[in-house]
């Protein structure tokens, strides 16, 4: 994110979902220097989510059981649906 806020995006906060893996080395090593201050560490707004993969492209994962909770709640959250379905 190259802005301070959710806000500062010119859509509802509530339509902003932010999580971030672990060991996800983009994240963890860029943040403040390309991608601006990390939105998961608080004061964003938005609606933070638990990352339950590994990786920067581990969120698209799918498993021998199905997808990981990451993927599965991504098209909810990308319909702008305000529950998750579990």
């Amino acid at each position: 994110m190259t802005v301070d806020e959710a806000e500062d995006l010119q859509m509802d906060p509530e339509h902003v979902w932010v999580g971030t893996a672990q060991d996800d080395a983009v994240a963890n090593n860029t943040s403040d220097y390309t991608l601006g201050r990390d939105p998961t560490l608080g004061g964003f707004g938005g609606n933070n989510f638990e990352v339950d993969t590994h990786g920067h492209s581990g969120y698209w994962d799918s498993g021998p059981y199905g997808p990981s909770e990451s993927l599965a709640t991504r098209t909810p959250r990308c319909r702008g649906w305000k529950r998750v379905p579990r």
